[in-house]
């Protein structure tokens, strides 16, 4: 009995993770609606948002699929894994999935002075200069919590919706 019940909580554990991955995912692949890049910079070349992606999180695999479900409708998004520091060129957002500050100190000075919004899910990194920082779930994921950097928005030749940062804790 113990082993099943050990199985059992593992097993939702890992469903209350999931779920938790795909609404910071869906969450993301919904940034691009309400986020305006300076002209000729909303996509790459190949007419495509780029989003980025640094570390090993669950929610790369599920932002995987919320991409497709995406372009699916319209919005051709690709995404792609680079390692902290790589250059953001071509990418309009780069989701930073490693906690760490030495890896986010890499990443946001990839960002400087780019039109490239930073994603992260990490405690405190909004107040580190990440632009939008997703908070951890209070409702079991049914609902995202968020908070937004609007300096290092704004300093980035960024605009976010104004519906969008009603909804968000502003830093």
């Amino acid at each position: 009995w113990i082993c099943l019940v050990a199985l059992l909580v593992g097993v939702i554990y890992t469903s209350g993770r999931t779920a938790e991955a795909a609404a910071k995912a869906e969450f993301i692949a919904k940034l691009i609606d309400f986020v305006e890049w300076p002209a000729g910079k909303a996509t790459d070349g190949s007419g495509a948002v780029v989003i980025a992606c640094v570390g090993d999180s669950p929610v790369i695999a599920a932002l995987k699929d919320a991409a497709a479900k995406k372009s699916a409708e319209g919005t051709k998004v690709t995404v792609r894994t680079i390692t902290a520091g790589d250059p953001l060129a071509g990418s309009q957002i780069v989701f930073i999935g490693v906690c760490d500050k030495a890896e986010l100190a890499k990443v946001m000075k990839a960002a400087a002075g780019q039109p490239v919004l930073t994603v992260s899910n990490c405690p405190k990194f909004a107040q580190f200069g990440v632009m939008v920082n997703i908070l951890e779930e209070s409702d079991g994921g049914a609902k995202v919590k968020f908070e937004v950097n609007t300096m290092t928005v704004k300093e980035a030749g960024l605009k976010i919706g104004s519906q969008l940062l009603k909804l968000a804790t502003v830093i």
